[in-house]
Formats: structure tokens, sequence, C-alpha cells
């Protein structure tokens, strides 16, 4: 095996022990019971989107599953009081969705409490550290950024969409 799987190995099996560890389900839960943390991908997907609204078609390709599967999360939102979602007044087939104040309440809150869960961890590493960690955090986030662009476009081939 190569010397670069062997790391990739390595990083894979640390970032689930890690988030394991860190137990970010049951910060979740903490923060609103019952919340899965799917539903929580859905807040995050339209908090992040910059926009006030996201359609329902949208949110499927962003998260590579199917339109069944997010009308299932969105109606729990919507029962919870998370979300609202309305039809586009140009076009009553697409859905929009969008955050309710409890919606973005809960979102805050959960980034708060892992923001203080990840202090904590950081608390046991130099500034050198962290500057370096955050460095190279934020460039693997911008290559999975390419790659999700690939796999959305490799998703919508597969659903025989055009891509963008």
């Amino acid at each position: 095996m190569s010397q670069l799987f062997e790391q990739a190995e390595r990083i894979s099996r640390l970032s689930v022990r890690i988030a394991h560890n860190m137990r970010v389900a049951a910060i979740v839960q903490s923060v609103l019971p019952g919340l899965t943390t799917s539903q929580l991908q859905i807040l995050s997907l339209i908090d992040e989107s910059g926009e006030a609204e996201v359609s329902m078609s949208e949110m499927a390709r962003e998260m590579a599953v199917t339109m069944p599967s997010v009308t299932g999360l969105v109606d729990q939102l919507v029962r919870r009081g998370l979300v609202s979602r309305r039809h586009d007044d140009n076009d009553r087939r697409r859905v929009l969705v969008s955050l309710t104040e409890a919606g973005q309440k809960t979102l805050a809150d959960v980034w708060e409490a892992v923001v203080v869960l990840v202090a904590r961890l950081l608390e046991g590493i130099s500034e050198e550290a962290r500057g370096s960690l955050v460095a190279a955090a934020e460039r693997v986030h911008a290559l999975s950024l390419e790659i999700r662009h690939e796999e959305i476009a490799t998703f919508e081939s597969r659903m025989g969409k055009r891509t963008a």
C-alpha cells in the first residue's frame, strides 16, 4: 500500500473516532431531543446557502438523496417549527424551504455547543499547532468541495438530469 493510501486510511479512521469521541449526535440531542443529524444537515444547508429560501430539489441535489428522502426530513422539520415551506409564486411545482426563528436558534445553539467542545479539544495543542491544523483543515475543506461538485455531477447524471 502506498504512503498516500496509508495516510488516507489513518486519517479516515481517526476522523470517525474523533467524531465518535466528540459525540456530535449527543450534542445535537442535548440542544433539541429528537433532532437527527440528517435534519441538522437540512438546517445547515439552508443557513449556508446564502439565500433566504432553498428549493427542495436543490437540497436533494446537494445531499445526493432522492426527493422523497428530503420531503420526509422537511416534513419532520416543519412539524417541529424549525422550517417553513411554500410553493414558488412563479412555478407552483417548485417548493421553497426557509429557516424559522426557532430553526435559526436551534442551529446557533448546536454550533455553540460544538465550538465549546472543539475549543476544549484544542486547549491541549500549542497555538502554532492549532494554526497548522486550521490551515490544513481549510485546505482539506476546499479539496472536499471540489470532490463534492464532482459527486453532484455524477449523481445528476445518474438521475438523468442536466448538470449545471
